[in-house]
């Protein structure tokens, strides 16, 4: 019997393992807080969507929860995903749970509040950096990505059209996500409304076939 998965969250992250989970044969629902994107993902995912609050217990009911395996919680805000996973396991009983955290010091916390498994997109992120100090400007990471997703470093100049612009406008390609971007010495985990700057490294998982055109449109747009 295929496995439950119930998926809880917003944006490309939610889209991107929606698929993953479908393309293992997974029984997938998702549940995503925003109408538009509520009503876009029905129309391009072949499963439940369901458009709510996941930190309210009704619409975890009506998405199916209580015959769950797994519950990932993968919005925006940590703390959403600790109540989204609190309320899987203790009110429906789901034996695995998982949050995905920003904030690499919830991870310990959550664990002891009872959540399965946490993962921090951060320390994540940052160990692959860490590991490629000697980048300059743009360079495959091909390797460290494996699975058929490239990571690539690309380095945004002053001249480069997603400098000063929000990433919401960018038009990227559906199967691109830009992970975290480093600012000097920050690492920062970007939403629809960031505003690129000059200086920033976008760090961006993309599939090989839209690889060049993603990083085109980040240098000189459409």
């Amino acid at each position: 019997m295929a496995r439950r998965v119930l998926i809880a969250g917003e944006g490309r992250l939610l889209y991107f393992l929606a698929r993953r989970f479908q393309s293992s044969r997974s029984e997938v629902t998702v549940i995503c807080p925003h109408l538009k994107e509520a009503e876009r993902l029905s129309r391009r995912l072949k499963c439940l969507v369901v458009h709510g609050d996941p930190t309210q217990p009704r619409f975890l009911e009506e998405a199916g929860a209580g015959k769950a395996d797994d519950v990932i919680a993968a919005t925006g805000r940590d703390e959403d995903n600790l109540v989204i996973c609190q309320l899987a396991a203790q009110h429906f009983e789901v034996l695995h749970t998982v949050a995905v955290v920003q904030d690499p010091d919830f991870v310990d916390a959550f664990r002891k509040l009872g959540v399965g498994a946490v993962i921090s997109t951060t320390d994540m992120l940052a160990r692959l950096v860490e590991k490629r100090t000697s980048l300059e400007g743009l360079e495959d990471l091909a390797p460290a990505a494996g699975q058929g997703v490239i990571v690539s470093d690309v380095l945004l100049k002053e001249t480069d059209h997603a400098a000063g612009h929000r990433l919401d406008t960018l038009e990227l390609p559906e199967s691109c996500l830009v992970g975290s971007v480093i600012r000097g010495e920050k690492m920062l985990i970007p939403k629809g409304d960031f505003l690129f700057a000059p200086g920033d490294r976008a760090i961006i998982l993309v599939t090989p076939e839209v690889e060049e055109e993603a990083i085109r449109i980040l240098k000189e747009g459409r």
